[in-house]
């Protein structure tokens, strides 16, 4: 879901296929009934935020992960997109992983929208 007005951002590069892979292995695969994957796009107050919603196995429902802790850098492909986020926008970017109600896992990717215009 990407609005007509953010098309022309340019972002740093690979920084969704990592979460889509994610979401893919450790939401979609180990569900025998499959699910559904979902990519959005939004800017409000400068910045830019970056979705990828999963109806997977999902996680349990009190954990709540951000990039800055150590289980959130665990990954390989996360701790690639923090490293891209701290090297493009510094402390301004976000990335906060989340359980997705009723089922699965949210991801949120945030970073200034101007900086993304280069």
């Amino acid at each position: 879901d990407l609005p007509p007005e953010l098309a022309a951002l340019s972002v740093p590069p690979l920084l969704l296929q990592p979460i889509v892979e994610n979401s893919i292995k450790h939401g979609l695969e180990p569900k025998v009934e499959g699910g559904r994957i979902t990519v959005r796009a939004r800017c409000t107050a400068h910045l830019l935020t970056l979705e990828v919603l999963d109806t997977g196995v999902g996680m349990a429902a009190s954990v709540h992960r951000s990039a800055s802790t150590a289980e959130a850098d665990s990954g390989f492909g996360l701790a690639q997109v923090r490293e891209r986020l701290t090297t493009a926008y510094g402390p301004a970017a976000t990335i906060k992983i989340v359980a997705n109600y009723p089922t699965g896992t949210g991801t949120a990717i945030t970073f200034p929208c101007e900086s993304s215009q280069k």
